[in-house]
């Protein structure tokens, strides 16, 4: 069983590279993966970012399935002009809020 732990992190991070998102938060109680600028994800359309929290028993590893499972519908471009995240100055200001 010790096998297993970590895989779901792995595959998640696997698909974090392979749609070039941004892993915002990974700790054990939450997970958040942002899309790249100008994508949402699939799975939930007009979701720019994606996040798993911790729920009764989840582990982190539970975090990360969830995650990999909603982001393996991968990325679809943001049609939505008015979209402040995308196509607005916000996802600048949140990158940059973030460092601060």
């Amino acid at each position: 069983m010790a096998k297993k732990i970590g895989e779901q992190r792995q595959m998640g991070l696997a698909l974090v590279a392979k749609y070039g998102a941004k892993v915002i938060s990974d700790d054990k109680s939450e997970v958040e993966v942002e899309a790249p600028r100008g994508f949402c994800w699939s799975a939930e359309p007009t979701v720019h970012s994606l996040v798993s929290a911790k729920w009764d028993n989840d582990t982190h590893e539970d975090l990360w399935k969830d995650m990999a499972d909603r982001m393996d519908y991968g990325v679809e471009k943001c049609e939505n002009t008015e979209c402040e995240w995308c196509h607005g100055e916000q996802g600048e200001e949140t990158e940059e809020s973030e460092t601060d």
